[in-house]
């Protein structure tokens, strides 16, 4: 009776470690993890494993004696690896006699439980070995137990599933009793996550998530832009260019300092040198006059006049093609989308096409062939209110012009 009595005692006090719910956390795969507790600091998630079912005695001198009993267990298991367990605990049996007396069996063990089906979610496989003491009235016996089973989540941080368990009791002294006895039991676990607080984090002023030991600025905090994000510092010129990120439209990529659009913060190559002499743009000049549209069109981005790399090989097409027709004159159309104002898209579109006309005479068209029309967003090729459409109608456009 003592002993019951003392098993009894071991779960109470492994229940009156039990947490409150809420200081509870799951990893994804169902082990002990770490999670943070109401007061900011952080635990680390044991396990306490109840397990209650039915057995048998195989074969051999005990099995005459005992019909079949049940068993109660409570192991507590600590991570030692990704899928390993340290665990010890304590297990009672039972087995009633025809002749009326109760064979017990009380053990204390310690072993391993490993999960190797858990690491990606908290159900899986879980295999468990353990050896000991066990009392049978008043003699210690070794003792030793295999178990396997299945874990089916119930809760954030419950478990539950059915376990099939072989125990073995040594017998020594052949004088008491020829056979080991050997038990076979079937029954269900049940698996809650206990919290143990673990040592306090290490300091971080800033709070960028870089600990004060691993930070080059440990009072600056880390912008987190994707450009040096593990020195701990804010960065906030990355390219080192001198314009600030806030107004650096490439962040990542010098600007060229070439005397175009420096203040941009984006690498560019510098258009040809102005002629001394182009015409202004004037709208609708040289509509009456017949002409014929060239294939190539120029293609800009949102709200800017800057010609593309992409770009150049259209406008070498467009000066070879006048090149070889060196009698006629080109009409050279600057367009904008629909994004700003009439006057704002007519400037815009003069701005186009002046720089497209810049280039051609670059590569060798004479200016006094050249006519710039600023068309703004009248003329557009599409006009739906899409991304795709508006960069249809960003463009310049050339036509030879027959006279």
């Amino acid at each position: 009776m003592r002993i019951r009595h003392s098993f009894s005692l071991g779960q109470a006090l492994l229940l009156t470690t039990l947490p409150s719910a809420s200081a509870l956390a799951q990893t994804s795969d169902g082990s002990p993890s770490v999670a943070a507790s109401d007061d900011g600091s952080f635990v680390e998630k044991l396990q306490l494993h109840l397990e209650a079912g039915g057995d048998v005695v195989l074969g051999g001198t005990p099995s005459d004696r005992f019909d079949p009993g049940g068993h109660l267990r409570g192991q507590l298991s600590a991570p030692i690896a990704e899928e390993l367990h340290l665990q010890v605990g304590t297990g009672s049996w039972w087995f009633p006699a025809a002749s009326g007396e109760v064979g017990r069996l009380i053990s204390a063990e310690a072993g391993l439980r490993f999960t190797p089906m858990m690491k990606a979610g908290p159900e899986g496989l879980f295999i468990e070995a353990s050896g000991g003491i066990g009392l049978t009235g008043d003699l210690q016996r070794p003792v030793v137990s295999l178990g396997v089973g299945w874990q089916f989540p119930i809760g954030a941080s419950l478990g539950l599933g059915p376990v099939l368990r072989y125990t073995q009791v040594f017998q020594p002294d052949s004088e008491t009793g020829p056979d080991d006895a050997r038990l076979l039991g079937a029954g269900l676990m049940f698996s809650l996550g206990i919290p143990r607080r673990n040592a306090e984090p290490p300091p971080d002023s800033d709070g960028d998530g870089l600990p004060d030991d691993r930070d080059r600025c440990p009072t600056a905090t880390e912008d987190a832009d994707g450009f040096q994000d593990d020195d701990g510092c804010p960065e906030p010129d990355n390219d080192a260019d001198g314009i600030l990120d806030a107004d650096d439209r490439c962040p990542n990529a010098g600007e060229t300092h070439n005397e175009y659009e420096d203040d941009d913060g984006c690498p560019d190559q510098a258009p040809p040198p102005q002629p001394e002499k182009l015409p202004e743009p004037v709208p609708g000049e040289g509509r009456a006059v017949p002409s014929t549209p060239m294939e190539q069109v120029v293609h800009f981005n949102y709200k800017s006049h800057r010609i593309l790399g992409s770009e150049e090989a259209a406008i070498q097409a467009a000066c070879d093609e006048l090149n070889r027709n060196a009698g006629v004159r080109v009409r050279v159309r600057g367009h904008a989308d629909e994004a700003g104002s009439p006057g704002y898209n007519h400037e815009l579109s003069a701005e186009r096409a002046g720089n497209v006309a810049r280039w051609l005479v670059r590569c060798g068209v004479a200016g006094s062939r050249i006519v710039v029309q600023a068309d703004g967003e009248n003329f557009p090729l599409c006009r739906e209110r899409t991304d795709a459409c508006a960069a249809r109608n960003r463009r310049v456009e050339f036509e030879m012009l027959e006279e």
